[in-house]
């Protein structure tokens, strides 16, 4: 039986760990190469992604209250076929609806593939529409808070969950935030001596504490083409070895 509220300390703990040892300086030549791709890439051939050093991807799999992304399915299989380890991500719009109706829809989509096989990552969800809050949530963090909850309740298994959101959006959000920042910093950035904190609206609710800190996990660092992705599609980072990101954000652990 899985219990949230006790959960929600042990991913305070957990996070303050990661910022602290788990994750590696941000100049570090050990950082992973992703992607996060969706139907606007066309088909995906996963094994020439595969040998063109490419170690994980988020795909893709809802957008809004309705959407499914057309090559999602596609995209997740493919992938976890030739040994990447795999994301599902939602597109979120706060102002369309409560936040369970999004996570209905996400879960009936995705859910399936976020299991406890060695090769699935905790699942994600894109802040990128600041339009208001629908429902009764009156704020960006309790709409994404029980968002969290509401595909918590749905796993058996225990999840994370990133939250994809640029350093400054961040600050629309609490510092009581139950989820990880996947960050988007596009500027151009080299993806193993950059830094998405590079750029921060100023601001205290920041995971890492302060701006410019050397403490990340995920990156969307820039768009770019990828050999077996027909069009350009987005560069994340890992901050750290593939041990790292396997103990820390597989599915069920290794």
């Amino acid at each position: 039986m899985k219990y949230f509220n006790h959960f929600r300390t042990l991913i305070v703990v957990a996070l303050a760990f990661a910022s602290a040892a788990g994750v590696q300086a941000n100049n570090s030549p050990t950082n992973l190469f992703g992607i996060d791709v969706s139907s606007a890439q066309g088909h995906i051939n996963w094994s020439t992604v595969a040998s063109n050093g490419v170690s994980f991807a988020f795909v893709k799999a809802t957008e809004g209250t309705s959407v499914t992304d057309l090559d999602y399915a596609g995209n997740m299989k493919r992938g976890k076929n030739n040994g990447l380890l795999m994301g599902a991500y939602h597109s979120a719009d706060p102002s369309l609806s409560c936040s369970s109706v999004q996570a209905n829809k996400f879960w009936s989509v995705a859910g399936g593939d976020i299991v406890s096989d060695g090769q699935s990552l905790y699942p994600a969800v894109d802040f990128e529409v600041l339009a208001g809050v629908a429902c009764a949530e009156t704020s960006y963090t309790t709409w994404f808070n029980r968002y969290y909850k509401d595909v918590w309740d749905k796993s058996a298994i225990q999840l994370f969950m990133q939250i994809i959101v640029t350093p400054c959006n961040r600050c629309s959000l609490g510092n009581d935030l139950w989820l990880q920042s996947f960050l988007i910093n596009e500027d151009g950035q080299n993806l193993y001596t950059g830094n998405p904190w590079d750029i921060c609206c100023p601001c205290p609710a920041t995971t890492s504490g302060t701006c410019d800190s050397n403490a990340w996990a995920y990156w969307r660092a820039a768009v770019g083409s990828v050999g077996g992705v027909n069009n350009p599609c987005n560069l994340d980072a890992y901050n750290g070895t593939l041990s790292d990101l396997k103990g820390w954000q597989l599915v069920g652990g290794q």
